[in-house]
């Protein structure tokens, strides 16, 4: 067996390693592929510290062993020669264990352990294709953030396509003039993650397509009136075509007073998704999307949109909107879904799904507020088909808890089966099982019409993986579970990095 292998051509052992490699899932203690193919033997050691490209993803996973962490970057940076880096420094608060009964010496915070990953990696700055720098957990006594930006200025980044900073507890005391230094020198970069408060500190290119500014529930708020001159600046772009508003990270006073000022902000974005409910308003108040084609809104009360504040029933604010997507979203009244479906009248896909595992702010939801789901359902909104008349497909989710009747599955099904011909209603799989259940008779002479589409979808797993989204990765590069656990926008806020003991040696 042995001996077949090592029969085996070069590159077809290079397709083995680096399938290997794609389906680890890289917990901490995971052992790491490139790590177990080298020391297999000692041939396939040779071949595999002779293929760079498998030493060019690295992540950053022991804290606890950070001097060892740091020499296997040097051994990663070494052997992956030319080829492109793919780099992750996550590190993420843990507690000392019960002997240690002196403070962690003020050159061993995190701002220090990831000060020194840059400054290894810069060497190789050039080939940089990917770099995320992520600090979580509890706020320590930082050092100026100009020590920390320090390793990054007056660089090249060639080859970066990908920028990922969330510092925000970093420099949240940090001075506005200790900047970055404007612009990176990336002439490849489309893809800006970034929280609110590390925007004010360097301004991303003006030449990415991709930002996501991402706010968690108890981190520092940025300087508003500062902080809305950048994004205005950024959206400003005609290059940016999507945009993702993770967590409510404005001040409503503030933002009001702000864009009340100026006339209505035109962008030429194309895709944009919204957890801010301040934002959510903003958009339809001061924003005119003369190109957008696709609006996600997350856990937003529609009622803080249309109800304090008339709107101007005439504007065009979303002439290209042809996607809709509502996700864990409410409305006291079908009022509001009724303005909400007039400012998009010419959307042709409309989501309306309820995921408990995405719940956000449903704290912050008064209890009489009903899920859109519900209101459209037992109010037969669409059974009027004026509202959003050009519907091509509706797609419901609701979560298994949830009880829905005979009355409320014959009411989802009249809505396509009164429109047009092609109109098609999607379900997940986990739905359509308890819905038929409710009346088999007409969900069977409903499956015969061919205007139902159910998706493969299990009720343990996420329905956003489903939902319709420009990708936010490079092609063939996999991010780490445990760090991303996916898109930010799709994962619920008690997710965040916490606190953990790992052990096992990589």
């Amino acid at each position: 067996m042995h001996a077949s292998a090592l029969s085996l051509p070069i590159e077809l052992l290079y397709f083995i390693f680096e399938h290997l490699q794609n389906q680890t899932q890289e917990e901490p203690n995971d052992l790491l592929a490139e790590i177990v193919v080298s020391h297999v033997c000692s041939a396939w050691r040779s071949i595999a510290i002779g293929y760079p490209r498998f030493w060019s993803w690295y992540a950053y996973r022991h804290e606890k062993r950070h001097k060892q962490e740091l020499e296997r970057l040097v051994v990663y940076l070494e052997r992956s020669c030319n080829h492109p880096l793919y780099l992750w420094f996550v590190l993420r608060s843990y507690l000392p264990g019960p002997r240690i009964l002196h403070p962690r010496a003020h050159s061993d915070t995190k701002e220090s352990r990831a000060i020194s990953l840059i400054q290894k990696a810069t060497k190789h700055a050039r080939r940089w294709r990917c770099i995320s720098i992520d600090i979580r957990g509890a706020e320590e006594s930082y050092q100026r953030s100009s020590s920390f930006f320090s390793p990054l200025q007056n660089l090249s980044f060639p080859e970066l396509e990908t920028f990922e900073v969330y510092v925000p507890r970093l420099l949240y005391s940090a001075y506005l003039d200790d900047l970055f230094g404007g612009e990176l020198a990336t002439p490849k970069l489309w893809f800006v993650r970034i929280d609110p408060i590390s925007s004010l500190h360097f301004n991303p290119p003006h030449s990415i397509t991709t930002l996501e500014l991402h706010w968690e529930y108890g981190d520092p708020y940025p300087l508003m009136p500062e902080f809305l001159e950048v994004l205005l600046e950024i959206m400003a772009s005609p290059m940016l075509t999507t945009v993702s508003i993770i967590g409510e990270m404005f001040d409503d006073a503030c933002t009001t007073g702000f864009l009340s000022k100026r006339k209505r902000f035109s962008t030429s974005i194309k895709n944009l998704r919204c957890s801010s409910s301040i934002f959510s308003s903003a958009i339809f108040r001061h924003f005119q999307f003369p190109r957008l084609e696709m609006l996600f809104l997350q856990e937003i009360v529609l009622r803080r949109i249309f109800n304090f504040r008339p709107i101007d029933p005439i504007l065009k604010i979303f002439p290209r909107l042809r996607t809709l997507i509502l996700l864990n979203c409410y409305s006291l009244t079908r009022e509001c879904i009724i303005s909400l479906a007039q400012y998009t009248q010419n959307v042709k896909h409309l989501y309306i799904l309820q995921d408990p595992a995405l719940l956000i702010g449903v704290h912050l939801v008064d209890y009489e507020e009903r899920s859109v789901f519900f209101a459209i359902v037992d109010e037969k909104i669409l059974s009027n088909t004026t509202i959003w008349p050009d519907l091509d497909t509706v797609m419901f989710s609701t979560p298994l808890p949830h009880v829905i009747s005979s009355e409320q599955v014959a009411s989802c099904i009249d809505i396509v089966q009164i429109r047009k011909k092609q109109c098609m209603l999607r379900i997940p799989r986990y739905n359509a099982k308890y819905w038929e259940s409710e009346d088999p008779v007409l969900w069977a002479s409903f499956s015969d019409t061919g205007k139902l589409e159910i998706i493969p979808v299990d009720a343990n797993k996420s329905i956003g993986r489903w939902l319709p989204w420009p990708s936010r990765k490079l092609q063939g590069i996999k991010r780490l579970a445990d760090i991303y656990n996916g898109d930010p926008f799709l994962r619920p806020i008690d997710s965040s990095l916490e606190d953990y003991d790992s052990s096992g040696n990589s």
